[in-house]
C-alpha cells in the first residue's frame, strides 16, 4: 500500500548520488532513473527539499554531466556537485554532504522549524553521528534509504530507522533494454522455458562477472527480471503458460 504524503513541514532529502547509483547498479545490473526516484520522493514526502551530491564527470560508467543537466531541471532538486578533480574521489562527497547537513545552510540546523523530516539516502556509515545529531539535537526524525545489503547495521545499532530502496517494488529502474531483450529471446525461441528465461537474463545483467555468483546479487537481479516478465505477460506483450509441466513464455498468437 503506497503512504500518503506528509505535508507538515518540509521533508529535506539527501542523497549520496554515487552510493545509490553503484548500489543500484551492482545489484541489477541497470541504472536508476533518477526522473521515477524524484517522483517517488515527491509522492512519498509531500513537501520535499531534495540535496543531490555527486561527482560528475564525461567518464561511464557513473555519473554523467547529462545526469546533472536533467537534474537541474527539476524544481525541487539541487544539485551539488562535489566534483574538484577529474577522478572521483569518494570521500569528497561525503564531506560536503555531511557538512551540508551539520552546519550548512541547506540543513536541518539551519532551517528549524521549517524542517519537520530529514532523509539521508545512501548505505554509508559516514553519516550515522551526523543522523544521530539531527535526532538527539533538534528532535527531527531521521529515516536513512538505501539498497539492500549496503546499509550499515550502525544506523540500526544507533536507533535510526532504515527503509530498503526497493527499486524493483518502486519501478525505479531503467529497464527499457532488458524488456527489449527479453521480448527478442521469447520471438526467437518462442515459446521459451520460463526458468531458462530467468537465468539467461540474470547472467546478462551481472556486469560484475564474479558477482554472477554471489547468491545475494543473483537474488535482486531475478527479482528484477521476472517482474519484468510479469509485466510483460499482464500488458499482453507475452503470454506465460503454466498448464504444462514446464511452465513456458511465448508471443501471443
Amino acid at each position: 500500500m503506497n503512504k500518503q504524503p506528509d505535508n507538515s513541514g518540509v521533508t529535506y532529502v539527501y542523497i549520496d548520488g554515487e552510493n545509490i547509483f553503484f548500489s543500484v547498479r551492482n545489484h541489477y545490473g541497470c541504472n536508476i532513473n533518477f526522473y521515477q526516484l524524484i517522483n517517488w520522493l515527491e509522492a512519498r514526502f509531500g513537501n520535499v527539499k531534495i540535496y543531490f551530491f555527486a561527482h560528475f564527470s564525461n567518464d561511464p560508467p557513473g555519473l554523467l554531466y547529462e545526469t546533472k543537466q536533467f537534474l537541474l531541471t527539476q524544481i525541487n532538486t539541487h544539485v551539488i556537485d562535489t566534483r574538484v578533480r577529474e577522478q572521483a574521489g569518494k570521500e569528497e562527497a561525503d564531506i560536503s554532504m555531511k557538512h551540508a547537513i551539520e552546519q550548512g545552510i541547506i540543513g536541518p540546523f539551519k532551517n528549524q522549524p521549517e524542517c519537520s523530516k530529514c532523509v539521508i539516502m545512501t548505505g554509508d556509515g559516514t553519516f550515522v553521528q551526523t543522523a544521530q545529531r539531527v535526532q538527539a539535537d533538534l528532535n527531527i526524525p531521521v529515516l536513512v534509504i538505501g539498497e539492500e545489503g549496503t546499509i550499515k547495521n550502525w544506523y540500526r545499532d544507533a536507533g535510526i530507522t532504515v527503509e530498503h530502496l526497493s527499486p524493483t517494488s518502486n519501478d525505479l529502474l531503467i529497464v527499457t533494454n532488458l524488456d527489449a531483450d527479453i521480448i527478442r529471446m521469447v520471438t526467437q525461441g518462442s515459446p521459451i522455458e520460463y526458468d531458462q528465461l530467468v537465468s539467461i537474463l540474470v547472467d546478462k545483467y551481472s556486469s560484475d562477472p564474479t558477482a554472477q555468483n554471489d547468491p545475494r546479487i543473483r537474488a535482486f537481479r531475478q527479482k528484477m527480471v521476472e517482474k519484468r516478465i510479469e509485466m510483460l505477460v499482464g500488458s499482453g506483450t507475452l503470454r506465460k503458460d503454466s498448464s504444462a509441466p514446464t511452465t513456458t513464455v511465448s508471443i501471443p498468437s
